[in-house]
């Protein structure tokens, strides 16, 4: 048993060191990578923000499950373990200070599996800094900054929180019913007053989120209405809002409600707590929905108090989307159209991939060196290839991490999308892909979605122009003349990554580049979704044959170079066409 013991013990270490390892070689290859793009202060402050995001989530987890695992061991008043001596088969009784112990050790072990949740530091770096609009919505009258970056932080924390607390109660109840403490008797739960505290404290703090859930969903509302369809009509407003705030309210008095009752031992009122709240309510707010459009009211007396929200959604709209060319009205742009359009001997190329080892020759590439040992090391641990430990070992060897338009930008500016269809510029033998880029969200008050697109869109602004120098790698972020407020928000936080308008070239005209001529609508694959891959194919709707087959081909490609996610993607978006076909 105790060499069996150990070879886990082993087992688990060498898996801990690798994770630790594997994260170690990805800050140090990240570091290097951003040192070549000229970005060290920005990829500092981002990297510290998501490292920092994490360890406090993953802190405030741990203490969490060890309070409530803390508190299962005050009940417990011994643990006799078996042992055997011999014949001779005795108990022994494990200490109370290793019980203490070893629930620490498992908050911590589960603790640390919440910093790989969903976070998205960037958003909370945009809320720590602000942005503001100066005009409200006019039915909240919340700052419209708020709606693009608040809401979005505060929903992540109340499903991290949510899951927290989802996972603290499971284990709690877990724990306890492996003891005397809670028990099923006679076809009755039965506990003692200890743990029927404890899990009234459990229950309290539920019923608090679940006021936090009503409290989001007014603002929520303002998005959505009571589907994409309808919008936001007057059946929000005059009673789905004050309906949602009465139950934020009752669900905060609720659950004080429900903490004293069963602290006392007043069952009875514990439970109908929480019927009223998860069951009642629930069922008024259908109601409400389901009835409230039509009850006592004309078609004509419908249409007629629908007439001013629908103007205010339309305004809302207009004012979301801004003066910005959607790449999907320009038509798609064929891999082969993109291939012929760069230049000789370009490193940066439609179908680049990930990443690729390349020559420099020029001492002007902007991607790491992989001269020495160590150097090859980091990256191929970081990148989980162990060929690039044979790669390189002279000065010219460079690994480019992102060899494609769209990667390089996301490398630069992860907080902006790219478009689909790039342009090539050509000045003074430099050949540049020129690439228009938009600040996208999903969360904007009263505002209609953009049409025929993969993922909810309702706020999108211009945010410049991006140069990628096809033979070096090098990105320059050219903001627009009149940057919108999350975009200044941006370029204070990350300056380094924004150049002058005359930090360019003296006579390079951006507008004059030469785009890809239209064709099947085919995606590059290697385009990750969240920097620049159109969301939509566009064309005229008796093109529908060219459309499909051009999906096809992007499918093909995609599998035979083994970017399933590529492959997925094109999938539903032919899934999508299909569904849109007459």
């Amino acid at each position: 048993m105790t060499q069996r013991r150990g070879r886990w013990r082993w087992v688990v270490g060498l898996l801990v060191a690798l994770a630790v390892g594997r994260g170690m070689a990805g800050l140090v290859a990240g570091a290097a990578q951003a040192d070549a793009l000229g970005i060290r202060p920005s990829w500092r402050l981002l990297t510290a923000m998501d490292l920092s995001l994490r360890v406090l989530v993953a802190a405030v987890a741990a203490l969490v499950l060890f309070a409530n695992l803390l508190a299962v061991r005050h009940s417990i008043v011994s643990v006799v373990l078996p042992r055997q001596l011999g014949n001779l088969r005795f108990g022994e009784a494990v200490p109370m200070r290793l019980l203490t112990l070893g629930a620490a050790a498992f908050a911590l072990a589960i603790g640390a599996l919440f910093a790989f949740v969903d976070l998205d530091g960037r958003q909370v770096l945009l809320a720590l800094h602000g942005v503001r609009f100066g005009a409200t919505d006019p039915y909240l009258e919340r700052d419209l900054g708020w709606y693009l970056v608040g809401l979005p932080v505060e929903q992540a924390l109340w499903e991290t929180g949510g899951l927290l607390l989802a996972a603290a109660a499971v284990l709690t109840i877990a724990l306890y019913a492996g003891t005397p403490s809670l028990r099923v008797r006679d076809g009755r739960l039965t506990a003692t007053g200890w743990v029927r505290r404890h899990l009234g404290v459990v229950g309290a703090v539920g019923l608090l989120f679940l006021a936090w859930h009503w409290r989001l969903e007014r603002y929520e509302l303002l998005l959505t209405g009571r589907g994409a369809a309808a919008g936001f009509g007057a059946v929000e407003h005059r009673l789905i809002l004050p309906y949602l705030l009465g139950l934020t309210m009752l669900g905060v008095g609720g659950a004080g409600i429900f903490l004293t009752a069963i602290w006392r031992g007043a069952l009875r009122v514990g439970a109908g707590v929480l019927v009223v709240l998860l069951i009642l309510a629930p069922i008024g707010r259908i109601g409400l929905a389901t009835f409230g459009p039509t009850f006592g009211s004309t078609a004509r007396a419908i249409s007629d108090r629908e007439v001013p929200y629908q103007a205010t959604r339309a305004r809302f709209t207009e004012r979301a989307h801004g003066p910005v060319r959607d790449p999907a009205a320009a038509g798609a742009a064929a891999l082969d159209s993109l291939r012929r359009m760069a230049p000789p001997g370009a490193i940066i190329l439609p179908e680049g991939g990930r990443y690729r080892v390349v020559r420099d020759t020029t001492g002007r590439v902007a991607a790491p060196s992989l001269t020495t040992r160590r150097q090859r090391i980091v990256h191929a641990w970081a990148l989980q290839n162990p060929r690039l430990l044979w790669a390189g070992g002279t000065p010219e060897d460079r690994v480019l991490l992102g060899a494609d338009p769209w990667a390089r930008v996301a490398r630069v500016a992860p907080f902006v999308r790219a478009a689909p269809i790039p342009r090539v510029v050509t000045h003074d033998g430099t050949t540049y892909w020129v690439l228009d880029l938009a600040i996208e969200a999903a969360s904007y008050p009263l505002a209609t979605p953009l049409a025929d697109r993969a993922e909810v869109v309702r706020y999108r602004r211009e945010a410049g122009v991006a140069l990628v120098d096809a033979m070096t790698g090098a990105v320059h972020i050219i903001p627009p003349a009149d940057p919108d407020p999350v975009l200044r928000a941006w370029m204070a936080l990350v300056p380094d990554v924004f150049a002058s308008a005359r930090a360019l070239p003296a006579g390079l005209d951006l507008a004059s580049g030469s785009a890809p001529p239209p064709g099947p609508a085919t995606v590059p694959a290697t385009v990750p979704a969240s920097v620049g891959r159109p969301d939509a194919i566009t064309g005229p709707a008796s093109d529908l044959r060219s459309q499909a087959g051009a999906l096809y081909e992007a499918m093909e490609t995609a599998r035979r170079a083994g970017d399933w996610a590529a492959y997925g993607d094109a999938w539903r978006r032919l899934g999508i066409l299909l569904g849109r076909a007459p």
